[in-house]
Order: structure tokens, then sequence, then C-alpha cells
């Protein structure tokens, strides 16, 4: 469905591993290395553990299809058999033969003849098996002692071992203590960290031939990270359902309340490894998630500029929507008008002000010539001549050069000028 919406060449978070869709974690890319190095090596057991989703089983298709194109003998049983004769079976016609007969002990004796024919090909059979954990104890102490079994110092057989952690405790039982030991070399694949599943989740929607939708928001990609606890599986569940809803509703970003919409209305798997979450950070039901989305797209709708076509009516209808426009509007004009009758006020206070200075100046003014005029005229009389005697004084100063000194130099006056007495 939102493969052709998305116009994707394929489905960016399919159900079934697919070899040619490998995302190369640090952790991922570590195991190949791993499990290519002991092969070379020629190591009897090679033990890759993970949680249910870590890509376990992509692990072992892509290991197949190596050995394969190398010429290299193998056999990758992808789910548990049910008998070690029906094992022997499939490694028979994995190499090529015909079953003779059923019974355990036929099927052992035609597999090991088989293997000595072609001993001398110097080239080990590999037997790849998945959810080792769901062997029980008697096939896993027959397929030890197959290990153990050589043509003349030559060790024919290599068994790579793909499990859930939970493997370790059966290894602890006494009766599989000898295997515990054979198999020295494992490795652990750890979940992804929040940036390994950003890129994981972009990886997918490239090689699906996603271009530039749909594009999942950092808060998005958190929220699908902390509920897959960083595991592959869980991550293509979650985002495989967030498509499914954008799809259907022709979103291009694929928001936080998508995912919890999703998450809402997942349930919890039995183990326990997706989808667990305390109390605190249970995600919203759907109708709260829904109800989250559809208020920040009418809040968007109402702030958002006219858009070229659109008429005026839909965003007017946007904007009615929200329940306290009327009142903030109004509470606004309150606030202006406020404000005028306080600058009109302070105006008037100003004016006040300026009036009182004005008619204290002309007081002063009034006071002072009623002193001049009520004092004695012989005295007001020397006083003026004073003043007229300085103003000469200072005229003649810069008028007629009077010697003075400056830095130490005398400055003689113009002829025909007194010196002031």
């Amino acid at each position: 469905m939102y493969k052709n919406y998305y116009s994707m060449d394929s489905n960016p978070f399919a159900g079934h591993p697919n070899p040619h869709v490998f995302f190369k974690s640090e952790n991922h890319q570590g195991a190949v290395n791993f499990l290519q190095s002991g092969i070379h090596e020629e190591e009897p057991f090679l033990l890759v553990l993970g949680q249910y989703g870590m890509g376990k089983t992509l692990l072992g298709i892509r290991l197949t299809e190596q050995l394969e194109n190398q010429g290299v003998p193998c056999l990758n049983l992808s789910t548990p058999v049910i008998s070690y004769a029906n094992l022997l079976a499939q490694m028979l016609k994995a190499c090529g033969n015909t079953p003779v007969q059923q019974k355990e002990e036929s099927l052992h004796q035609q597999f090991l003849h088989q293997v000595d024919e072609k001993a001398m090909s110097d080239r080990a059979f590999v037997l790849i098996l998945d959810e080792i954990q769901e062997y029980d104890a008697s096939t896993l102490l027959k397929l030890r002692m197959l290990a153990t079994y050589h043509c003349n110092g030559y060790y024919p057989f290599q068994f790579i071992f793909f499990g859930h952690p939970s493997f370790i405790q059966m290894l602890a039982q006494p009766q599989l203590g000898a295997l515990a030991q054979r198999i020295r070399r494992r490795y652990t694949l750890q979940p992804f960290s929040l940036e390994e599943s950003r890129e994981y989740i972009y990886f997918r929607l490239i090689q699906s031939g996603a271009s530039g939708r749909p594009f999942f928001p950092d808060e998005a990609v958190e929220a699908i990270h902390n509920s897959s606890g960083g595991i592959p599986r869980v991550i293509n569940n979650i985002c495989d359902a967030c498509l499914l809803i954008g799809a259907s509703e022709h979103l291009d970003v694929i928001d936080v309340d998508v995912v919890n919409e999703v998450l809402a209305s997942a349930e919890p798997e039995e183990n326990g490894d997706s989808f667990s979450q305390s109390a605190a950070d249970a995600p919203p039901t759907p109708q709260e998630a829904r109800l989250a989305r559809s208020s920040r797209e009418e809040s968007d709708a109402g702030n958002r500029p006219l858009q070229r076509g659109e008429s005026t009516s839909k965003v007017s209808t946007a904007a009615e929507s929200l329940p306290f426009e009327d009142q903030s509007s109004s509470e606004s004009n309150s606030l202006w008008s406020f404000s005028f009758k306080n600058r009109v006020l302070f105006g008037i206070i100003l004016i006040l002000l300026s009036t009182v200075v004005i008619l204290t100046g002309l007081l002063l003014t009034r006071d002072s010539g009623e002193n001049l005029s009520s004092s004695d005229p012989v005295e007001s009389h020397k006083h003026m001549e004073q003043l007229s005697k300085h103003h000469r004084l200072r005229n003649n100063f810069f008028r007629s050069g009077v010697r003075t000194q400056l830095f130490g130099a005398e400055f003689p006056a113009e002829q025909g000028t007194q010196e002031p007495t």
C-alpha cells in the first residue's frame, strides 16, 4: 500500500531477511569478520549469540552464499530439525547424495563414507545451525561426537551455531560440558545505539528507492529506538505500521504522534524484548495520539501563512477552531486602551510641570528687578562704571596685543595705543 504512495521499488521494512539489504553496523560487521576469520582458521565451533530479531538468520544466509560462491560444501538449517537422523539426511542431500535408508545408524555410516571419499579435497563441510537453543541435548551430544571424527588427522567438519543467549544456560548442563569446552570462540550481537537506529531506518528507506520522503524527525526516531530497544526486527515492525498510517493519511512527515499511535495499538511480544515500557513511559492511547496530532495540525494551520490558491475561508475556519482566539484578542485590545490612557495622563502631567517652571521663572525675574530699582543710585552708578572699565580692558587685550609673556616671549603693544591703567 505505502510502497506506491511513497514511490518505492520495494518494501523497506519487509518481514523476511533479504541478504542484499544488510546494514553494516559496527557490531554486525564485527560478526562477519568473526565468522570469516574462524572459517579461514578451520575452527571446529563458532557461536554467534543475540536476542530475537538481531539479524542472526540474515548473517547465516549471507555466509552460506559466500561459501557456495567459493565452492565450499555447506548446509544452512534455519529451522531446528526434529532428530539427528533428519539432520544427517539433509547433510547427505547437501553433498549431492540420496539417503539409502532413513535409520540413524545407516545414515551416519553413509555420510561418513561420503566424507572419506572427499577428504582429499581438503575442504571441510560447514554446517550452519540457526536457533541452536531449540535443539535437544541428545542431538547436541551427537554433533559433538561428529565433530571429533577425523581422517588421518584431518577434521572434515565445521559447525557454526546461531542462537539466543539462553543457549549459554544449556551449555551449563553437566552432559554438555565437553561441548561447552570445545565452543571457545563466541560472539554476541548488541542492539543498535540511537544513532545506529537512525542510520538503519534511512538505510532501509534508501535501499527501497525512497527519495526525500517519508521523513522521520529526531523525536520520532528516538521514540522508535526507545520502544524497540535497538532491535532491528522490532524497528522494522514499528516503521512498517507508521508508514501504513502515513500513506492512509497522506503524510510525508512521520512525527512522534504517529509513532505513539502505533505503539499504543501494538501488543507487547511474549518475550518482552519489544514494546516493553514502564507505566510512566507508556505511550498514549490511540485516541489520545490521534487527538494530539489533529490538534497540532490545527494549530499549524491557524498560524501558517495563506498558500497560493487557498481560500481565506479555510484559514479562517482553522482559526475559528482555536477556543481562546476571541479571548486573547479582547485582552490585547484592553491592554492597548489602558496604555493609551497612561500616555494621555503622562502628557497632562508634563504640561502642568512646564507651567509651574515658567511661572517660577517669571516670579524670580520680577523679584530681581525690584531689588535693582530699590538700591542706591550712587552705588548703581559706580557699579556700572566698573563693568564698563572691565569691558574696555577685555577689548584692548584682544585688539591691541598688550605686553604679556607666552612661554617666556614678550609681545610689545602696538604703537598708537596706550597701556591701560
